[in-house]
């Protein structure tokens, strides 16, 4: 998993809020600088830079799908229900794999009790 984290004030990089400290001073990581929502970003990872570009081309389009609809809403709330969205399909997704890793951990326990 890619922990991305951004430069603050005293120049420490911080990790996402529910991952440890990656590093205090100088990490190992790409810097990169993206233009996302018209947004021009800068930050450092240990990611693919492909998987990024992907990324980034998948926020835009679906932030113009929802702005064809939303026409009158601000792009707070357009940014908003991108968000909801996104965290919606990560959800869906999480839960399939959790289905599909119990799934897979019945096949491997009935294997087991048939060699035994």
């Amino acid at each position: 998993m890619a922990i991305i984290v951004a430069e603050n004030a005293s120049g420490m990089y911080l990790a996402k809020p529910d991952v440890k400290l990656t590093c205090l001073f100088e990490c190992d990581m790409q810097t990169f600088t993206l233009d996302v929502l018209g947004l021009e970003i800068s930050f450092k990872a240990d990611a693919d830079p492909a998987r990024l570009e992907q990324a980034r081309q998948m926020l835009n389009k679906r932030y113009d799908i929802l702005k064809q609809h939303g026409r009158h809403l601000s792009k707070e709330k357009l940014l908003t229900f991108l968000a909801l969205a996104l965290a919606d399909d990560l959800l869906v997704l999480t839960e399939k794999l959790e289905t599909a890793g119990d799934k897979v951990q019945e096949i491997v326990t009935k294997i087991e009790n048939g060699m035994s």
